[in-house]
């Protein structure tokens, strides 16, 4: 109905659409599906997602690989590659330009083994910018990004990763010596520059007394603030 997880009772609602899309008798699930995966509850859509993945409708995840929310998007991403595999590997590799991590990393995920040339300069122009914001939890997003590119680039890529090298990241650097060693025939060493770590008067603030901490939550989570 349009009203539809309108109400606090969206939880139960999504669960309930996941359970029926995995039975045998999936009819009402695929009759639920676009109300959900319209919702203006990123969460819901989530649960869209899956339960797409479960009825194998591409299309839906078609759609909810462009949603406004990353979480959603990656879950779509992922669902599209685990039912048609390379079929939409432009969609993967438009993903690799997404501002959220978890799109970046569903696509880069989703390409492995692809064969479409344009896979590798996508997947290095996301790697460099992605470098460029010098983020630690950006880690698990660049390692499977220098990982494809190891398995679908060539030598003619070396000069793109050997900056690499010197990554602030040692997981990264670590992964670029192994694709370059590979790919010259040489040992190949990666030195890492980690960040410094910085000098925090944790003691001193802790100390404090009647300290407390406050933290905002952002509307996208629920709103609301924890003490």
């Amino acid at each position: 109905s349009s009203d539809v997880c309108s109400s606090d009772l969206w939880q139960f609602q999504s669960h309930a659409l996941l359970a029926l899309a995995h039975t045998l008798s999936a009819a009402p699930a695929s009759a639920a599906l676009p109300s959900f995966a319209t919702n203006a509850r990123w969460q819901v859509r989530e649960y869209s997602a899956q339960a797409a993945i479960a009825l194998r409708n591409e299309k839906a995840l078609l759609q909810l690989a462009a949603d406004p929310n990353d979480n959603v998007r990656a879950t779509a991403i992922a669902g599209l590659s685990r039912l048609a595999k390379h079929k939409y590997d432009s969609v993967y590799i438009s993903s690799l330009g997404a501002r959220g991590y978890p799109v970046v990393l569903a696509a880069s995920n989703a390409l492995a083994g692809s064969t479409d040339a344009r896979a590798v300069p996508a997947l290095l122009d996301a790697l460099d910018r992605l470098s460029a914001a010098r983020r630690e939890n950006s880690r698990d997003e660049r390692v499977s990004i220098v990982t494809r590119v190891g398995e679908l680039g060539t030598p003619a890529n070396a000069a793109r990763v050997a900056p690499y090298l010197a990554d602030f990241d040692t997981a990264v650097a670590a992964k670029s010596a192994s694709i370059l060693s590979k790919w010259t025939g040489t040992v190949v060493v990666a030195h890492a520059l980690p960040f410094p770590i910085r000098v925090e008067p944790l003691a001193q603030i802790f100390r404090t007394r009647n300290l407390r901490l406050r933290i905002t939550m952002a509307d996208s989570s629920g709103g609301g603030t924890i003490l």
